[in-house]
């Protein structure tokens, strides 16, 4: 397996734009003794020598165990154990042996979303995993209204903000429990911001991020290959194309 590296859970677009609000940075875990909170099936990514990778982590109650498997569906890797599982006041921790790895998570979001670290011999990468199936997940919208067919997908544009210009990634996908959004910025080392609130007309399509104060608005081209429109933060716009990847 590759060698993780480390990412940063806190996004800066540019000068003084800040991806986590004030009242964000304020809140506590919410405690949780119940393994009933994080059976299920879970879905992120983290950077791998700058590449991103999905990780899937598993966890069901086995008798009278709670079994944990991990899948990395980018290396073809799936069913990895997970030994030795603990979940206290909303925190869980455990080992993967085969990788040699540890990952520790915790839920301050409710039982919808896990921020964590995984560790991997001297190494470290920040991994925030998405319930799968919940449309209450903070990354997670209702299929009604539906973000139609053309807009599912991987989409990337650059965001200039005068010094540099930064790399912008949208990933929509649908699944049982809803149409679900997030965004990286791959240049900051940041990746699966929620993104709970998007939608579309026939050629129209929108999405805001309020933890950032984000939005955007733009039109899909004739080909569905391109959107172009307005990313705006904290009132400063700043136009934005997204190509389908």
């Amino acid at each position: 397996m590759k060698r993780a590296v480390a990412i940063a859970l806190t996004l800066l677009l540019c000068c003084g734009v800040v991806l986590a609000s004030d009242k964000d940075k304020k809140r506590k875990d919410k405690p949780g003794n119940s393994i009933d909170e994080v059976l299920g099936d879970w879905e992120g990514s983290m950077k791998l020598h700058g590449e991103r990778m999905k990780v899937v982590l598993h966890i069901v109650r086995d008798k009278d165990s709670v079994r944990v498997t991990v899948d990395s569906p980018d290396q073809s890797q799936y069913g990895v154990e997970g030994m030795r599982f603990a979940y206290y006041n909303a925190r869980l921790r455990f080992d993967m042996p085969k990788l040699g790895a540890i990952y520790e998570g915790r839920i301050p979001w409710g039982p919808t979303r896990m921020e964590g670290i995984f560790s991997q011999g001297s190494d470290s990468a920040s991994l925030t995993l998405f319930k799968l199936g919940s449309p209450a997940d903070a990354g997670a919208s209702p299929d009604v209204p539906v973000v139609t067919g053309e807009f599912l997908g991987d989409w990337e544009g650059l965001l200039d903000i005068g010094q540099r210009k930064l790399r912008f990634v949208l990933h929509v996908r649908r699944g049982a429990g809803g149409t679900r959004a997030t965004a990286d910025s791959p240049d900051q080392d940041t990746f699966g911001i929620a993104v709970p609130e998007l939608s579309n007309t026939e050629k129209a399509f929108r999405f805001s991020i309020p933890e950032i104060n984000a939005k955007f608005e733009g039109t899909i081209d004739g080909f569905a290959s391109t959107i172009r429109g307005t990313f705006t933060q904290n009132g400063k716009p700043t136009p934005l194309m997204l190509s389908k990847q």
